[in-house]
């Protein structure tokens, strides 16, 4: 299985997005979207979230933030899908992609998308 460990904030946005989420923070950009969707595409990757955005969601629960109600139907609009998220503090964000892969070992191929350099 192929993964792609995805932040939003600074990846799907930045600085200049003009378009917000309902709850008046930076939405989602189309172009950004259309570049994830290409890699997704070319390598048949699943998606699973190390952003913040991932506190307002956890997979088969039916509530969802409307912030990412909102994500979420960004990215459908792209035929995207949230496959996962992992487990961690945001400060954590490499020990929480490590503990995801250790408890995955179907994983064969993952790439790590963020504006953030961390350990």
């Amino acid at each position: 299985m192929n993964i792609i460990f995805l932040d939003i904030d600074g990846v799907l946005n930045w600085g200049g997005t003009e378009e917000l989420a309902p709850s008046g923070c930076i939405g989602v950009e189309d172009m950004m979207i259309r570049n994830l969707k290409k890699i997704v595409d070319d390598t048949d990757a699943k998606i699973v979230l190390t952003s913040t955005w991932k506190s307002e969601w956890s997979k088969g629960a039916d509530y969802k933030s409307e912030d990412f109600k909102y994500l979420e139907n960004r990215l459908r609009e792209f035929n995207i899908t949230i496959f996962d998220k992992t487990n961690d503090h945001i400060s954590n964000r490499g020990e929480g992609i490590k503990k995801y892969l250790h408890a995955h070992p179907d994983i064969t191929n993952w790439v790590v998308i963020d504006d953030f350099i961390f350990d």
